[in-house]
């Protein structure tokens, strides 16, 4: 039995499918009936149905995240993560590295949070490339991160994690003589503007990090990179291939 009679009038089903962009299954969800009902009274009035292109562009998911995972996703979004919107409805996270044990590290970390990643692909750069499913509850996460579609540093909290995924992206880290803290050079590369710099050197002086800007980065100073490291290593964890941007003594408890 279809119960035909718990779906809206025409004019309700026709805007929830053709202006809101639902597909037959949501709606047949929404109204407790089987997705034949929805899709025989549109038919019944001349709606035309979506072929099947046109309906998976417009398959979306949702997914929950909690706030490790928000503060995962910040931390790469300051470096070479993305959003992209994929319709007016429905935004993927994608992200691209030359480093291919990174992108598998990363693809399973995400996995962990709950994302759906097809498969990691080769750029014509030579460089690797994820991209998540498109999730319809990420669209506010995107306006956060991209107002008027251009992407700009938002109000986010520097957790442990978030460092860490942000140095990972762009930092860099320079020996110090024999491996000691002496001339040693710790770097963040921010691609954002003026004030997107400002707004992070405050934040990392905020967790006492000691830093400066200069061109297009950050330098972390001396008396600043003992907290900057042992903030990143409370509970994160470094992928192997970038383990050279630390210093050993953080690695591995020796000097």
């Amino acid at each position: 039995m279809d119960y035909y009679h718990k779906l809206p009038n025409i004019g309700i089903l026709k805007k929830l499918y053709l202006e809101d962009e639902m597909s037959t299954t949501e709606i047949a969800k929404k109204y407790n009936v089987t997705q034949r009902a929805v899709s025989t009274k549109l038919k019944r009035y001349n709606v035309r149905m979506r072929s099947l292109s046109e309906a998976q562009k417009l398959i979306s998911f949702n997914i929950d995240l909690s706030k490790y995972a928000m503060n995962f996703l910040n931390g790469l979004l300051l470096g070479d993560g993305g959003l992209t919107l994929v319709n007016e409805k429905s935004v993927s996270y994608r992200h691209v590295d030359k480093n291919k044990s990174y992108i598998r590290w990363l693809k399973a970390k995400l996995e962990e949070l709950g994302f759906k990643i097809n498969h990691i692909s080769q750029t014509e750069t030579d460089y690797y490339r994820i991209q998540t499913r498109c999730y319809r509850n990420l669209k506010e996460y995107y306006n956060y991160w991209y107002p008027n579609g251009r992407k700009k540093i938002p109000d986010i909290k520097l957790s442990p994690i978030t460092l860490l995924n942000w140095y990972v992206g762009d930092g860099s880290y320079r020996k110090g003589k024999n491996n000691t803290k002496k001339s040693e050079k710790v770097v963040i590369c921010i691609s954002f503007d003026v004030e997107g710099r400002n707004v992070m050197s405050e934040k990392l002086k905020e967790l006492g990090i000691e830093n400066s800007i200069y061109s297009d980065s950050i330098y972390i100073k001396a008396k600043g990179r003992e907290r900057f490291f042992n903030f990143m290593f409370s509970g994160s964890e470094i992928p192997t291939c970038y383990m050279y941007k630390f210093p050993r003594r953080y690695l591995f408890g020796n000097e």
